[in-house]
């Protein structure tokens, strides 16, 4: 029915719907991981001075920053995310390979837009995904329901 073992392969939204229920994919939760995930984006985004405000050690500070700022805010709204170094090691890497680590000079809201709209896109459970972004959606999906279901 469908290829799994090629990273470029597109997958059909049939085939994505049959490996999401396998995997018991709620669909509102996925709703929310996108919510949680572009709120943390735009924390990111709007609080990031530039490149030469900021060390590396700065850099990890203001993730740490927004990391937690994004979570009480949930808190805040009656939806408690636990951390664990699992989901926070996942997150900061992605963002210093991602956005911290890029030049940006000339092109910050090319960047800042590009990972917006990537991020809806492999956090949307109807549009088609390669297999890779299928892997990618699965583990963020994983570590996000990991987190909410966990105590604090």
């Amino acid at each position: 029915m469908f290829n799994i073992n090629n990273d470029n392969n597109i997958l059909s939204l049939e085939s994505l719907n049959i490996l999401y229920k396998a995997s018991n994919v709620d669909f509102m939760l996925v709703d929310l991981f996108n919510d949680f995930y572009q709120s943390l984006n735009l924390l990111i985004f709007e609080t990031y001075l530039d490149d030469e405000n900021y060390s590396d050690d700065d850099k990890i500070k203001h993730f740490n920053w927004c990391w937690f700022k994004n979570i009480s805010n949930f808190k805040d709204e009656g939806i408690v995310f636990s951390t664990n170094e699992e989901i926070y090691d996942y997150f900061l890497n992605n963002k210093i390979d991602f956005y911290y680590s890029l030049d940006k000079e000339n092109c910050r809201d090319e960047i800042e837009l590009s990972i917006i709209v990537l991020t809806e896109s492999i956090l949307s459970h109807n549009k088609k995904k390669t297999n890779k972004e299928l892997e990618i959606f699965l583990k963020i999906y994983k570590l996000l329901k990991k987190s909410i279901n966990s105590d604090e």
